[in-house]
């Protein structure tokens, strides 16, 4: 055996031999039931949703009341209820003047890690609500069929012709790991096309010198911790939060970057542009970059907490839901031109907030909803709704569209989430 190939030799033994010693980690493929999950809008009427979402003035949500499982819709009201089709699970739902989008349910799949459910994005029409096309097409997008897709954690339908797609899988030591790619015209839209306008390297998150970096691409705003230069995506890693992606034109937040793990201490989201700036957050700080070159202008620690979970613009001050690093949430509000904080609520052990705008908050501890008037920088309690158990557990999660709150438990024999409550909180 001549050198070359005893090196060769030795190069393959040692490569397989790490690739032996990583040990597989079911829990990493548990996203969806990793922590109580509360999804937070910047509106109820908004037209998307993990499990609800609003559109021409009814309510679309997933429930089996009628014995079926599927996709039901409703008035404001609560009346003229109807299944408008039948789907095992979603993940996220939109519904659309040209369609309803759903990430569905696929089965269950395998991967390093083991099994996972596997969910992807179709589109139904709003006629017949059959299935039009599956939209992340590896076939029909040639470029994407080398790509390693566990499945899609997130969507948006952000025009007729554009889709902005948030992809799930796994690095080469099985951590979980998030990549938001961009469909326009029905083509891929490359690295190379977005703009970098913002770059901090002060937090370094490897030492790699991977930076924390906000990128543009004609009216929208990308946050994320890194941008492949050598493809289409915009890449976080999934421990850090997903890519969270703003439209400046329509002032509105279409992806929020959800946290995989909750009480990260580097999450980086994008949240909000106003008369002052583009507002950012990282870990428990508010940072504002000007409109002009993108550069701080203004920055401040939320003391003693750990984590932004939320921020709601109003303008002249915003509402935040932040956590510490026991699991404990706050409410505060957040003077947007001094960045001073005024504690509106500190919620207890196992209490957490459901939902939050500009006129309420609704709280939930034990068995206990709360819901709370927002009236001159207080909250004043107005109502509490009874439940048959607990629902802050890793099992259950939440969404709110129009007035209703609906919450949901992950059924284990069924493989899905279930409507467990639908609650009028308006």
């Amino acid at each position: 055996m001549d050198r070359k190939a005893f090196i060769l030799l030795i190069t393959i033994f040692i490569a397989f031999g790490l690739y032996g010693c990583r040990k597989a980690n079911p829990e990493q493929n548990d996203i969806d039931t990793r922590s109580f999950f509360p999804n937070y809008k910047q509106t109820a009427s908004f037209d998307a949703g993990k499990k609800a979402a609003v559109y021409d003035e009814r309510i679309y949500y997933l429930s089996n009341e009628s014995g079926e499982q599927g996709i039901y819709s409703m008035t404001n009201e609560g009346l003229d209820v109807r299944m408008d089709f039948l789907v095992e699970d979603v993940r996220k739902l939109q519904v659309t003047d040209d369609g309803i989008y759903s990430l569905e349910f696929m089965g269950i799949y395998n991967n390093f890690n083991g099994a996972y459910r596997k969910f992807d994005l179709v589109q139904r029409s709003h006629q017949e609500y059959n299935i039009q096309n599956c939209v992340l097409d590896q076939e029909k997008y040639t470029d994407l069929q080398d790509l390693q897709i566990d499945g899609i954690w997130d969507f948006y339908r952000e025009s007729d012709r554009s889709t902005i797609i948030c992809a799930h899988a796994l690095t080469w030591e099985g951590a979980p790991i998030t990549s938001t790619y961009m469909i326009n015209d029905d083509d891929i839209v490359f690295s190379r096309d977005y703009s970098k306008i913002y770059s901090d390297k002060m937090f370094d998150i490897s030492k790699s010198g991977t930076s924390k970096s906000l990128y543009s691409y004609d009216e929208l705003l990308f946050s994320a911790y890194y941008l492949n230069r050598d493809g289409w995506k915009v890449f976080s890693f999934g421990v850090y939060g997903g890519v969270s992606v703003f439209d400046r034109d329509k002032n509105t937040m279409l992806l929020g970057g959800d946290d995989f793990y909750k009480y990260s201490s580097s999450v980086y989201m994008l949240r909000s542009t106003n008369r002052r700036g583009t507002i950012l957050t990282l870990g428990n700080e508010i940072l504002i970059l000007s409109h002009n070159n993108y550069e701080p202008i203004a920055g401040k620690d939320v003391k003693g907490e750990n984590n932004i979970d939320f921020l709601l613009d109003l303008g002249d001050v915003a509402y935040i839901i932040t956590g510490n690093a026991g699991g404990r949430q706050s409410i505060y509000s957040v003077d947007l031109d001094s960045l001073e904080t005024t504690v509106l609520k500190k919620c207890g052990k196992d209490e957490r907030v459901l939902w939050l705008d500009a006129e309420k908050a609704v709280t939930v501890k034990g068995k206990n909803i709360t819901i709370w008037d927002i009236e001159n920088g207080q909250l004043v309690e107005n109502c509490r709704i009874a439940l048959q158990e607990k629902i802050v557990k890793k099992e259950y999660k939440t969404d709110v569209a129009g007035d209703w709150l609906f919450v949901y438990r992950f059924n284990k024999e069924n493989n899905r989430d279930e409507l467990a409550y639908k609650l009028m909180i308006g």
